[in-house]
């Protein structure tokens, strides 16, 4: 991983409402792409679908934030901070099908207040490209 400013980056990567470092991961030489940030606060539950079943999930300060999946739900990820002070740390999710999703956990700290943003449900898109994956359910042979 590696930190690259807007302006290192690529039109993909520029966003006005981000100011500072960026993180950012490899996508190909010399395009890189954003990880997407998830609002969190205290007391909320965020749930995140993926493209397909998830295999396994890593958060990278589990004394800040919760993260469940369930055999029951396949394609969903629940996040919740466990803190009211302010936080950040990383989680990453492994497919079934070999895909890798990355993410920025945030959460501001304070409490809820009416200003307050927080992601309650997210779908996770991968961006468009040409790669074909294979199906799981079936065999080459």
């Amino acid at each position: 991983m590696e930190r690259i400013s807007p302006a290192e980056a690529n039109d993909e990567v520029k966003d006005e409402k981000h100011s500072g470092s960026w993180l950012a991961v490899a996508g190909g030489i010399g395009r890189y792409s954003r990880i997407a940030e998830i609002k969190l606060q205290a007391h909320f539950v965020t749930t995140i679908r993926v493209p397909g079943p998830v295999n396994s999930v890593v958060v990278g300060d589990p004394a800040l934030f919760q993260v469940e999946h369930s055999e029951h739900e396949p394609e969903l990820v629940f996040v919740k901070a466990l803190t009211n002070e302010p936080a950040v740390s990383n989680l990453l999710i492994s497919t079934t099908r070999g895909r890798q999703i990355s993410f920025l956990l945030v959460t501001r700290g304070g409490g809820y207040t009416n200003s307050s943003k927080v992601d309650f449900l997210l779908r996770y898109q991968p961006s468009g490209g040409f790669l074909v994956e294979p199906d799981a359910s079936r065999s080459l042979w």
